[in-house]
């Protein structure tokens, strides 16, 4: 269930970041420029929307391989390492908002 859990934590987090900016918005409360936050917004989201198509096709192949008799198992965290980064990423580009918004 982890392959289903993390991306929709990021789909759900992307969508829920864009509301929050919305509302803020609204009010004239908005910390940093409505832009950037949108963009990285629509990153997260797409992260997740990536993560799951590709946790889904690798579940799928997984699946195939387990009904072979000759099943050996072999372990591979790729999808994993690369959410890892990207969300290392999103950190980083967040930080660097955050941080030039003290500036203005």
């Amino acid at each position: 269930m982890a392959w289903a859990r993390t991306p929709l934590a990021l789909i759900g987090f992307g969508f829920g970041l864009h509301k929050v900016i919305e509302a803020l918005c609204a009010t004239h409360r908005v910390p940093l420029s409505k832009i950037d936050v949108d963009i990285l917004a629509l990153v997260v989201l797409v992260t997740g929307v990536f993560y799951l198509i590709s946790a889904v096709c690798s579940h799928s192949k997984e699946l195939d391989r387990l009904r072979d008799p000759g099943f050996v198992y072999e372990g591979s965290a790729r999808s994993a390492s690369t959410v890892s980064l990207m969300i290392a990423l999103i950190g980083v580009v967040a930080s660097v908002l955050v941080i030039t918004s003290w500036f203005r």
